[in-house]
């Protein structure tokens, strides 16, 4: 759907864009700080009730608890379920309505107690979703409507992604190349304001430190380009699969007509596989910890990406709160650093480049499922700190976006946005 552009005055426009992104910015620190808590809390319950067997009795009663709160909590507000992303996209195309105030408490209630219980969701999409609903808050105080409205929404999303990652040329591309699909002055001035404010109050909050901190020293030789041709049309392929399970599993969970069922089957798994694979919680942080160890062992690595995968679905497929951008890169970095490892012993690469494989394979990932490529080349170099390997990125990503287009694998979010409009 194309909209008409409105060139707001400027002023008033730098003005909102900043508000917006002190605003969005400053909910999704909150929700970003309070899920820390909840990743550490986690770790220091399942060590404290594993030690006996009334101790893991106690933790399983605890999950199944969480299961039927965060149930209560999406029967109150269904538009909390799943990423946000969807839902922002209907709001901007006038197919969804939201109530910014509920969204808010209720996403982030059910979203920490998501990540509390160990469901493999990320903070991405609810930060999206949560930074749309402070635009939203912003376009109603100060009564804006019509494709304004829709910019102050876009300003907040953007916002949102910048605050989550620290990644503010992301949040605009995000924006942009994802919910907008098309390029408007006025609208990438406001959104980048936003972006950078809320990138700022992210970083005095958080630190100046990257998300990611591989090692990323030595280059890919050009002669060597091909590997990533092929480990493009790999991930092609992979993406493609990613998203009809996903899809999938979401499928089969709708015919559980139960909230609070639909969730217990997540909760109890995760309950399981914190006792057997605790890596494997949460959004992925000790999965890729695990990739920075001195010796990767490729039999693990397969065990851990198969397992992630399947929990991942799962768990968002079950329509908890929470978002899938962490758990797909980490499920790229895991795809990357085994076609790596497999590449450098195979054809006698340096050692030293396996962690470019890993990076390339997570924007790649992310563009097989999303199908922004702009917005996951950016996005990795952010969380990376480093545009050194734009270059082989972008080989990687072409091809995997070329490969899932040829195959017709849609948008993820744009299918996610069909079964809900359904």
């Amino acid at each position: 759907m194309k909209h008409k552009t409105l060139a707001p005055p400027e002023y008033r426009l730098i003005w909102e864009g900043i508000f917006i992104g002190v605003l969005s910015g400053g909910v999704t620190i909150f929700y970003r700080w309070l899920l820390g808590i909840c990743e550490s809390g986690r770790g220091q319950l399942i060590s404290f009730f594993g030690q006996e067997i009334k101790g893991l009795a106690l933790w399983f009663l605890i999950l199944v608890g969480i299961a039927w709160v965060v149930s209560v909590l999406l029967k109150k507000e269904p538009m909390i379920s799943g990423s946000g992303i969807p839902q922002i996209e209907g709001e901007f195309h006038d197919k969804l309505k939201q109530h910014p105030i509920k969204v808010l408490v209720f996403k982030i209630l059910g979203g920490s107690l998501s990540i509390l219980g160990g469901l493999s969701l990320g903070r991405e999409g609810p930060s999206i979703q949560l930074g749309g609903m402070g635009g939203l808050l912003v376009s109603d105080r100060f009564r804006r409507d019509g494709e304004e409205r829709r910019f102050l929404l876009l300003c907040g999303a953007a916002a949102g992604l910048s605050a989550a990652f620290n990644a503010p040329l992301a949040g605009v591309l995000f924006a942009v190349e994802e919910i907008y699909k098309t390029v408007s002055p006025s609208l990438l001035f406001s959104v980048m304001v936003s972006s950078v404010s809320a990138d700022y109050l992210s970083k005095l909050f958080f630190g100046v430190e990257p998300v990611f901190s591989f090692p990323l020293t030595a280059q890919i030789p050009l002669e060597h380009y091909w590997l990533l041709i092929l480990m493009g049309i790999l991930i092609g392929i992979l993406g493609w699969g990613y998203n009809k399970t996903l899809l999938f599993s979401q499928k089969q969970f709708k015919k559980i007509k139960k909230p609070f069922f639909r969730l217990l089957i997540p909760f109890l798994l995760a309950g399981i596989l914190g006792i057997c694979v605790p890596e494997v919680l949460g959004g992925g942080h000790s999965m890729i910890e695990r990739l920075l160890e001195p010796q990767f062992i490729i039999s693990t690595g397969i065990l851990l990406l198969v397992i992630k995968f399947l929990f991942s679905v799962i768990s968002f497929g079950s329509g908890a709160p929470g978002g899938i951008f962490f758990p797909l890169l980490v499920l790229g970095a895991y795809i990357g650093t085994i076609t790596g490892s497999v590449s450098i012993g195979a054809f006698g690469l340096n050692g030293d480049m396996l962690y470019q494989f890993t990076v390339l394979a997570m924007a790649g990932y992310f563009t097989a499922i999303v199908h922004a490529p702009l917005t996951g080349i950016i996005l990795l170099c952010e969380m990376t700190g480093t545009f050194s390997h734009i270059l082989p990125m972008c080989v990687v990503c072409i091809v995997s976006y070329i490969v899932t287009k040829r195959i017709g694998n849609k948008p993820i979010y744009d299918s996610l946005l069909e079964r809900m409009l359904e």
